[in-house]
């Protein structure tokens, strides 16, 4: 199983939450982490930032088989020379079995106007996550209806811009359409008073152009926001499952499940591990 070590993945689970206040009770934690099914403008995506004085972390992981790439956007007040901003993605290839880092940016995330949800707009990508139509259906982000969403990354990087060149892209820009699907929130402990929820989103349909081809995949989101401690780290690991004693580069068809890690600390409290 090919392997790849980041910093961008994180994981489908309740295990994947906040950080829990060490005074916090069972009772509490229990009822601050209750996961509900969110619609409407409770799923929608607020501002980014939320607030320039929050931690703010809005991520999108994207499995095509052949290629999966993340993206992480940050805006943490402690950054004061980018003016809190920053936002990296990175990629791995079936046919060259290598990931490539597309971009690492301190650039403002400059906000652009959508009817419902977040535009975002900086050297390195586009970004426009907006609720889904009603036609899509319910759950699956499905439906007859286009794709409501779009992320175009353009890295500048000359390994970024020669793995786009590789993958047929000439104007080495990667661009991925996608329905958000059904969204789940619960408050985690410790942001109780201000009820803010994680918006975490594991049913993405995504699009986009690798190689000649229109490739079909799955997605995830994770949106968290407010006031968290000012010492954080992460460590996760995605991979990608093929047949044992498949060599060298690994053919989409032998692509046959996919596997990440999530592990991570806000000061001296763990918020994992856990595995899907």
């Amino acid at each position: 199983m090919p392997l790849v070590e980041g910093v961008t993945a994180t994981c489908i689970t309740p295990a994947d939450r906040a950080p829990q206040p060490a005074a916090a009770t069972a009772a509490t934690v229990a009822a601050a982490t209750t996961a509900q099914t969110l619609s409407g403008p409770a799923s929608q995506q607020p501002p980014f930032p939320e607030s320039p004085l929050y931690h703010d972390s809005l991520q999108y992981h994207f499995f095509f088989g052949a290629m999966f790439v993340a993206i992480r956007l940050f805006h943490v007040p402690s950054l004061v020379a980018s003016g809190g901003h920053h936002h990296s993605a990175w990629l791995w290839d079936a046919a060259t079995n290598t990931s490539t880092e597309l971009f690492c940016s301190y650039a403002p995330l400059a906000p652009v106007a959508v009817d419902g949800g977040v535009g975002l707009t900086a050297p390195h990508l586009d970004l426009v996550d907006v609720l889904a139509p009603a036609s899509a259906s319910a759950g699956s982000g499905g439906g007859d209806a286009p794709p409501c969403c779009s992320l175009v990354l353009r890295p500048t990087s000359p390994a970024g811009v020669a793995a786009l060149h590789r993958a047929g892209l000439a104007d080495a820009a990667l661009a991925i359409r996608f329905d958000p699907g059904a969204c789940f929130g619960w408050v985690p402990a410790g942001q109780e008073a201000a009820a803010r929820p994680v918006l975490h989103r594991p049913c993405i349909r995504a699009t986009t152009v690798w190689r000649g081809a229109t490739l079909a995949g799955r997605g995830y989101s994770k949106r968290y926001w407010g006031e968290y401690g000012r010492h954080w780290g992460y460590r996760f690991i995605m991979g990608i499952a093929a047949p044992a004693g498949t060599p060298g580069s690994v053919p989409a068809a032998a692509c046959v499940d996919t596997v990440w890690t999530a592990d991570a600390t806000f000061g001296e409290v763990s918020a994992g591990p856990a595995t899907s």
